[in-house]
């Protein structure tokens, strides 16, 4: 009788066991898949070379620093563990046979760079964002950013951005060809802590936009 007992006790457990499993499993929340928005912005076999070659600069980051360093010409490059957001451009161009310290250099014997190049330096003035954007407004392709719909509507991987962030500080970026959720491409950048990928498009007030057209 007593053995019974205890295989009546052992299939009730068990029958609860199955049952409690059965429930967790159905009411347990799912993990959400990666949207599809995240993924490629196109579905063109090679990565804009642009993107490529600002993707690159994620594997092993530099820290943010915008010092001054006494660097070679032409093709000068700050330490490679270091740079600020305007080194991401220079070093992502350059994979595209674009220096732009040797061309803002000759740009600026041609045209006037006014309060921008102060005793020309060639260390440092292809480093600053003013430079970059005079310079990239006669060299490639510019859109308008009367909007934020006018630059999404606009914008594709490799373009570069710039910003005006608070206490009238520039930054830039590359557009990378993935999608935020809500659609706009991710930026490739580096405002410190190091170069990385965020969701920084509408982050802040969009000053120039610009498309190198090879």
């Amino acid at each position: 009788m007593a053995r019974k007992h205890i295989w009546v006790a052992i299939s009730f457990i068990s029958a609860i066991s199955i049952a409690a499993a059965i429930y967790f499993k159905v009411s347990a929340p799912k993990p959400n898949p990666v949207p599809e928005t995240q993924t490629s912005l196109t579905t063109q076999k090679s990565i804009n070379p642009i993107v490529q070659a600002a993707r690159e600069q994620l594997t092993n980051p530099a820290s943010y620093s915008g010092a001054y360093y006494k660097i070679n010409y032409p093709m000068g490059d700050v330490p490679a563990n270091r740079g600020a957001c305007t080194d991401v451009i220079i070093r992502a161009l350059r994979k595209v046979n674009i220096d732009l310290q040797k061309e803002i250099q000759e740009d600026a014997d041609k045209h006037v760079y006014p309060k921008l190049i102060l005793g020309r330096d060639r260390n440092i003035d292809h480093r600053r964002c003013p430079n970059q954007i005079q310079y990239f407004s006669r060299h490639s392709k510019s859109f308008p950013v009367d909007s934020d719909q006018t630059v999404r509507n606009n914008i594709q991987p490799g373009d570069i951005i710039f910003w005006k962030l608070p206490a009238d500080k520039d930054h830039v970026g590359i557009a990378s060809d993935k999608l935020t959720p809500a659609g706009h491409p991710y930026i490739i950048h580096n405002i410190g802590p190091r170069v990385s990928e965020h969701d920084v498009l509408f982050a802040w007030k969009v000053i120039a936009h610009f498309r190198i057209e090879k």
